[in-house]
């Protein structure tokens, strides 16, 4: 019997705990709190697969809403969206470097912002009626959280191959 679908369940739930306690426990303001969300996105997808992010990256913005963080219950499916689509762009572009090119991930990275502020601006710009602070919330801050959660991904992620603590979704370590 194959151990992976137990892996990727295991890791699965255990990067999603650790994204919801960080945002629905410390309840820090959006501009830490944005970084580190879309960190462990990236983080999910570097050492689990896209498809672990995007479950993360659909899940988070529910609860997010159901408890009081986010006020705009229309902006859910919004960031769903937005987040699972960086969730998919990077894990394919990674994809093409086997998780070995940091210039492929970086490529990745930057790539997965940019879509995923392109959506979620463009979507509360059009298709949403927001008051202004939420749609400038919406506009470059997406980006800039996005950039910055991807950096510190690619930080993160390569201190614990490193150690050889985890491996990637190859079953690879640094050490």
């Amino acid at each position: 019997m194959s151990t992976k679908p137990v892996n990727w369940i295991t890791r699965t739930a255990i990067l999603m705990a650790m994204t919801l306690a960080f945002q629905v426990v410390l309840k820090l303001p959006q501009p830490l709190t944005g970084p580190v969300v879309n960190m462990f996105l990236y983080l999910s997808v570097i050492l689990v697969g896209m498809w672990s992010g995007a479950v993360i990256g659909l899940a988070t913005p529910v609860i997010a809403w159901m408890v009081g963080i986010m006020a705009a219950g229309p902006l859910v499916p919004v960031i769903q969206l937005g987040n699972a689509s960086l969730c998919i762009v990077f894990g394919l572009i990674d994809e093409t470097g086997k998780g070995k090119n940091i210039w492929i991930r970086i490529l990745g990275i930057a790539a997965a912002s940019v879509t995923k502020f392109l959506f979620i601006s463009t979507s509360a710009k059009y298709l949403l009626s927001l008051p202004e602070p939420a749609a400038k919330a919406m506009g470059s801050p997406q980006l800039a959280t996005a950039l910055t959660g991807g950096v510190l991904a690619v930080l993160v992620s390569e201190a614990l191959l490193r150690t050889g603590a985890i491996t990637d979704r190859y079953g690879r370590t640094r050490a």
